[in-house]
């Protein structure tokens, strides 16, 4: 699932992804529809901002605990 959502994220399109993970375009679409019901979203743009955030919450967190 995290690597589907990665590459979803950066606009790989379903059939994209799935030559990248030598996996099936349903098994993406499966993926993906248990990614976004987790994280409460609805469709990429949501799973790229809601990837976006997380990153640099982590970014953050790093930093606090690093000083």
């Amino acid at each position: 699932e995290q690597a589907v959502a990665r590459l979803a994220a950066l606009g790989y399109k379903n059939e994209e992804v799935a030559e990248q993970l030598f996996i099936s375009q349903n098994t993406v679409k499966f993926h993906l529809a248990n990614v976004y019901k987790k994280l409460g979203i609805k469709n990429r743009v949501e799973l790229k901002n809601a990837m976006e955030m997380s990153k640099k919450s982590e970014l953050a967190y790093w930093a606090a605990i690093n000083k």
